[in-house]
């Protein structure tokens, strides 16, 4: 009788095998194109194919490795990073992305091994990086106060209109009247065009 030597691995697997067939059948409505010319249903269906295969690989091992068993489901952990992500989710547009990211980390760092010392590490690399982003900006935010950022915004000057070509002006002579319109009104053969000459 065939055992499951690893439950995590097997249990991992058939995940995988089910998110990728559900990505399979959902982008089956679209239309797939080519390599060269992607249609919307071209990723769902590759991303799908690569999710069964390493969900198959990934449940033949577990009856083949060792591994722990699935221990029990933390259920508070979940709840709080959950939680926290809602929050954020809630509070962003009124109170900034800034405020709102601490009190994410601050939330999610409550629900897991990490700690208080985690928020103050995350809370600091998060300050560094808005202040070292270009113009105080990274995912849209605003610089306020007097925070400076390092670099200034290039400045690329104005190129100046080119100037309009004065219209090149033509004479019309009629060979067989040997004069130029307006002194003959028509001509019995096509008009040719001359260059203007001064009188």
């Amino acid at each position: 009788m065939v055992t499951v030597r690893n439950p995590k691995d097997f249990w991992s697997g058939l995940l995988f095998i089910a998110v990728g067939a559900t990505a399979i059948v959902l982008g089956s409505k679209y239309n797939i194109g080519s390599a060269a010319r992607m249609g919307p249903g071209y990723f769902p269906r590759v991303l799908g194919i690569l999710l069964i295969v390493l969900g198959s690989i990934l449940a033949l091992r577990a009856f083949k490795l060792n591994g722990s068993p699935i221990s029990r489901w933390k259920w508070r952990p979940t709840l709080i990073v959950l939680g926290s992500v809602v929050l954020f989710g809630v509070m962003v547009n009124a109170a900034g992305m800034v405020l709102s990211t601490i009190v994410l980390i601050a939330l999610s760092s409550a629900g897991g091994w990490r700690g208080m010392g985690a928020l103050g590490r995350d809370a600091a690399r998060l300050y560094l990086e808005w202040q070292l982003s270009e113009e105080g900006q990274i995912f849209g935010i605003k610089q306020h106060g007097n925070l400076t950022s390092l670099k200034e915004p290039p400045v690329y000057p104005e190129a100046a209109p080119a100037p309009d070509a004065p219209p090149q002006a033509y004479w019309y002579y009629c060979p067989s009247a040997r004069s130029y319109y307006p002194t003959s009104p028509t001509c019995p053969e096509v008009w040719v065009k001359v260059p203007p000459r001064p009188e």
